[in-house]
């Protein structure tokens, strides 16, 4: 847990930690990509943890590996966003 420092150190109240939001269409992520571009470009947005991911462009993206979230990061996907893997399971 964060607590503010200074003369608001001596407060009892948790501090919230610092979000980014991050674009994954910045990173390259899209839904023309091939697929092991696409993990390429989720695991960089994803990468370092403490920051909000969001795919808001509706489309069909195409994975062929895991993605696993780094501490106090949450992926959102907008409406009509579907990801594709091969395979029996798809994990976030």
């Amino acid at each position: 847990m964060l607590f503010t420092a200074g003369a608001a150190a001596d407060s009892s109240q948790p501090m919230q930690p610092v979000r980014k939001t991050v674009d994954a269409a910045a990173h390259g992520f899209s839904s023309t990509a091939k697929a092991a571009d696409n993990v390429a470009a989720l695991r960089q947005a994803v990468e370092g943890g403490n920051k909000l991911v969001t795919i808001t462009t509706p489309g069909v993206y195409d994975l062929d590996a895991t993605v696993w979230l780094d501490s106090h990061t949450r992926l959102e996907c907008g409406p009509g966003v579907t990801t594709v893997k091969p395979g029996d399971h798809v994990i976030f």
